[in-house]
């Protein structure tokens, strides 16, 4: 169910919401081994006000990441906080996962590259 009211304007998409809006996803990490450690972060906001009234909605966020490498596919886990929001009706905490799984062990390691003698 959407935070939004239905259909508020042609303006709006069929479920609310505003149609023009950034967002930037942010990460420096470091592996140690098969681990993986991250700063990450990440930034939205609507660029426009489609309709008369409405609030432009914006916030920036930052946490850590913690992955394993498990040789064909990593896992990572996410934790972010919002340090900043606007509109939002409050902060927010969000957590999720994600499983990477790499093409190169998908398709297997490049071949070695040619080398001539001559």
């Amino acid at each position: 169910m959407s935070p939004y009211p239905v259909q508020l304007s042609p303006a709006l998409p069929r479920n609310g919401g505003n149609r023009k809006f950034i967002n930037v996803d942010l990460a420096v990490g470091h592996s140690f081994g098969k681990w993986q450690v991250a700063w990450v972060g990440f930034y939205s906001s609507d660029l426009n006000e489609p309709i008369l009234g409405y609030q432009k909605q914006s916030q920036f966020a930052m946490g850590g990441l913690l992955g394993y490498n498990f040789g064909p596919l990593v896992l990572q886990g996410w934790l972010t906080s919002d340090v900043y929001e606007k509109n939002y009706n409050g902060k927010d905490v969000r957590g999720w996962m994600r499983i990477v799984l790499p093409l190169n062990s998908v398709f297997g390691a490049p071949p070695p590259p040619i080398t001539r003698r001559y």
